[in-house]
């Protein structure tokens, strides 16, 4: 977790898995959350990954109420650490305020299908990109292989 300055973290059970929610402090410019659920019932290959992608970016826009048409909105291959897949950026609403949001869908070493979402004022996300990169890239799965 990054830790500077401290994140606020949470587990919330919303849902069959729950969400992993770290925040910013109160005090920290710009405010940020990033939100973590992992999938262990859904198995994703590499070839499947960008039609995976595609279809949770659809719902993440229909659920942040987004004005962007996902087919609009560009995926881009990425790797942090274990995790693979694809990511987009698009404007959205959190309690009713705007929002840049960036949605990371991966698999991890076992092919298991991960959510990750990251959101911040408009026009800020390039100044959370460092510590986005950071937690994302020290996700660590334990596996049969360990």
């Amino acid at each position: 977790m990054d830790n500077d300055p401290p994140w606020k973290y949470a587990v919330s059970n919303r849902g069959p898995s729950g969400v992993f929610i770290a925040e910013t402090p109160k005090a920290y410019y710009p405010p940020a959350s990033v939100n973590i659920r992992y999938h262990p019932e859904t198995v994703v290959t590499p070839d499947e990954m960008l039609v995976f992608a595609r279809a949770a970016l659809e719902g993440a826009v229909l659920n942040f109420g987004s004005r962007a048409k996902a087919s609009d909105i560009a995926l881009s291959p990425v790797r942090y650490g274990e995790l693979e897949g694809y990511e987009g950026d698009f404007s959205g609403l959190v309690e009713g305020h705007e929002k840049d949001v960036r949605l990371f869908v991966a698999r991890n070493v076992e092919g298991k299908a991960m959510t990750l979402v990251a959101f911040t004022l408009p026009g800020k996300m390039g100044h959370i990109d460092p510590a986005i990169g950071r937690i994302w890239r020290n996700i660590r799965f334990l596996t049969s292989k360990n």
